[in-house]
Order: C-alpha cells, then structure tokens, then sequence
C-alpha cells in the first residue's frame, strides 16, 4: 500500500508540474 501511495504522490507532483507548464504555454500563445 505504501508503494501505492507514494505512486500516486509522484503523479500528482507531475501533473501539477505539467499544468504549470500547459498554463504558461497558452499564455504565451496568446
């Protein structure tokens, strides 16, 4: 469970990397 658990930290911690990153983007697309 532990595994389990600390999977789903390190997607979490990615993805709101990549919507940092998506956000910017559509930023300076505009």
């Amino acid at each position: 469970m532990y595994e389990i658990n600390e999977l789903k930290s390190k997607l979490n911690m990615a993805f709101a990397e990549l919507s940092k990153l998506g956000s910017r983007s559509r930023k300076a697309n505009i």
